[in-house]
């Protein structure tokens, strides 16, 4: 099997994306998800996919299955962090169809044309304010549920999303800067898979977190109900309401 997949290592981890958004839809499908929740971590599967059909084959069309999910999951997360506090859909479908417009614009079109230029251009330009708003808004959703529930879930929780992130995009970028030194480490030590372990596992992390987060903000803030943070092994967060909506 592994003189057929390009990066085996790569392809097998990827599988943590499906396992995890499917983990967390199984253990909160109690609490009330939303049509964009459903939505994200739909998304988050395709994404899975994509990125082992990527890194199994590293052709261009299979990048774009790997990174058009990604993008879309960071503007629908956006999106939903903007209309935390409302039960409207608000923003969330022109986020979703800015996402199928971007993915349009880059699978319909040439790689070398500048059609196909100009779209991955909006979506690295885009793809970055999003992010950036994810944090910001994070973490004022954090302190929002805190002030409303007391304790340090909130708070908590943000901060080991953020974590999760940071570790992961180091990991990404020192895959790549170091990647010959990794290749040659002395005694014999085996490459560190940084993009494997550290990029797709910390990301996946993250996601969950931030899915957590955003969970516990509607249940306790927008629908003014109880909620608790449970965690296993001190990282993976599990959200478990004591009150539902009657």
């Amino acid at each position: 099997l592994s003189a057929s997949l390009s990066e085996p290592f790569n392809t097998a981890t990827s599988a943590a994306y499906p396992l995890c958004a499917g983990y967390a839809w199984r253990l909160h499908h109690r609490l009330s998800l939303s049509r964009w929740h459903r939505l994200m971590l739909s998304v988050t599967m395709a994404m899975g996919v994509g990125s082992m059909i990527f890194h199994g084959t590293l052709r261009y069309w299979a990048q774009l299955l790997d990174e058009l999910p990604l993008y879309a999951m960071a503007v629908l997360a956006a999106a939903t962090l903007r209309q935390r506090a409302s039960r409207a859909p608000g923003v969330q479908p022109l986020a979703a169809a800015w996402s199928a417009f971007i993915a349009a614009g880059l699978l319909l079109s040439e790689r070398d044309s500048d059609v196909h230029v100009s779209f991955r251009g909006l979506m690295t330009v885009t793809f970055s304010v999003a992010f950036v708003y994810i944090f910001t808004a994070g973490s004022v959703a954090g302190e929002e549920v805190d002030a409303a529930r007391g304790g340090g879930d909130g708070a908590t929780l943000f901060r080991l999303t953020f974590v999760s992130f940071v570790a992961a995009i180091l990991s990404w970028i020192a895959d790549i800067l170091l990647c010959r030194e990794l290749q040659a480490l002395p005694l014999g030590m085996p490459y560190p898979q940084l993009h494997a372990l550290g990029w797709h596992f910390g990301t996946c992390l993250g996601l969950l977190q931030l899915f957590c987060l955003m969970l516990l903000h509607q249940h306790c803030v927008r629908d003014g109900l109880e909620a608790s943070v449970r965690y296993r092994a001190g990282l993976v967060p599990l959200v478990v309401a004591t009150a539902h909506e009657p």
